[in-house]
């Protein structure tokens, strides 16, 4: 039987993204490329060591010109020659290069995209050159559902398409999080009963709509009720607005500002955590909810962020709110910390049960599908004219 040789793009691999990977070298031939070696937007720690065959584009922070990478990228793909290309989206310029030289090639081009529709206003224009870019790719891998209709008007056929991609390692953080409950004693300064969340603190995470929930969930307590603390994961420009925030409602006794945490130290938060939010203005998916649920813990998530669809069942792990209703959000956490133990247990199994068929496996299984599928498209390279146009932008 023929191995199935699949070239995979992304921007960095972070460690979700080397989990997938290193998930997907069992079931093929992988070429995985990325573009650079340090995200612009997380300090993940690099893995020096990786199980499939890897080409880094731009090894430096420095970086090189667009020539020298577009002509590594192009050499790096010539010389292993797969029979699959899988590409990130639609807009970046490595991307379109990828796509580019697929079509040149007669290689069948997989999309992936976790984008919405309600994500952005959209300009029609805009989408019609999504549409024209989007007849050089003969499926695509997809986040969830909303995510699989927005593709499908822009063309993607229904069958062509699959869900899975924004899956973490269920079994890294449901380990991680019983060993962090069966140690309690090295809970590291962290308050007994917490809620949680993970962000970058910038203003599409919408922390301060978070903070002045709290303070309004803090007001409302009865006298005789103990207040569940508040553990924000993440560091970035809002850093001092936010805690300048806190000591205004006199809140800041109760949050508590723990700083970017590297991938080895959050089953420790999520395990101890009482309650997961993410409060997202914008939001394509959200893997920290894949991360909190895969913990064992309720989530609270915004009806803007992509996961909630799929992942979010009202009432039964968790719940959904209005990111600008600052009333509506300090409302769940009321009902959270009120929750009887036995609800609350309910809860938590529940998410488990969700987020098992949200796996790496599930992830392997749609490339693999989406490759044969791609392989018989007779879908297959961009119009003479939309490559044309994408080289002269590209040059």
């Amino acid at each position: 039987m023929t191995v199935m040789k699949i070239a995979i793009l992304f921007d960095n691999f972070g460690p979700y993204h080397i989990a997938r990977l290193r998930a997907l070298n069992a079931h093929c031939d992988l070429l995985a490329l990325e573009v650079h070696a340090h995200s612009a937007e997380y300090s993940w720690s690099a893995e020096p060591v990786v199980p499939f065959n890897k080409v880094t584009l731009c090894p430096r922070k420095t970086g090189k010109k667009w020539l020298k990478l577009r002509r590594k990228l192009t050499d790096a793909l010539s010389g292993f020659r797969p029979d699959v290309v899988l590409i990130p989206g639609w807009s970046s310029k490595a991307a379109l290069e990828m796509l580019l030289w697929a079509s040149r090639q007669g290689v069948p081009a997989v999309l992936m995209s976790d984008s919405q529709e309600i994500d952005f206003p959209r300009n029609q224009i805009k989408e019609g050159l999504k549409k024209v870019i989007l007849t050089g790719y003969s499926a695509a891998l997809v986040a969830g559902s909303p995510h699989a209709e927005y593709v499908k008007k822009l063309g993607i056929p229904a069958n062509a398409i699959r869900m899975g991609y924004d899956v973490v390692d269920n079994d890294y953080f449901a380990q991680g999080a019983i060993e962090a409950t069966s140690k309690q004693y090295k809970r590291q300064g962290l308050p007994k009963h917490f809620f949680l969340s993970v962000a970058r603190f910038v203003e599409k995470k919408n922390l301060p709509i978070l903070i002045k929930a709290y303070s309004q969930y803090h007001e409302r307590l009865d006298r005789s009720e103990v207040p569940i603390d508040l553990v924000l994961l993440g560091d970035g420009e809002l850093r001092d607005d936010l805690h300048q925030l806190a000591r205004s409602l006199r809140v800041d006794r109760y949050i508590h500002f723990n700083g970017f945490r590297q991938y080895s130290e959050l089953p420790l938060f999520y395990g101890l955590a009482h309650t997961f939010i993410l409060p997202s203005l914008v939001e394509q998916w959200g893997l920290v909810v894949n991360e909190a649920m895969a913990s064992g813990l309720p989530v609270l998530v915004s009806d803007r962020c992509g996961a909630k669809s799929d992942l979010v069942q009202e009432g039964v792990n968790g719940f959904t709110f209005p990111p600008d209703d600052i009333t509506a959000l300090a409302d769940r956490m009321l009902s959270m910390a009120r929750l009887p133990a036995e609800k609350m247990n309910m809860m938590k199994y529940n998410s488990r049960r969700i987020i098992d068929d949200w796996t790496l496996e599930k992830f392997c299984e749609s490339v693999m599908e989406l490759s044969e599928i791609a392989k018989n498209s007779s879908r297959h390279g961009l119009p003479m004219m939309v490559s044309g146009a994408l080289k002269l932008v590209l040059r």
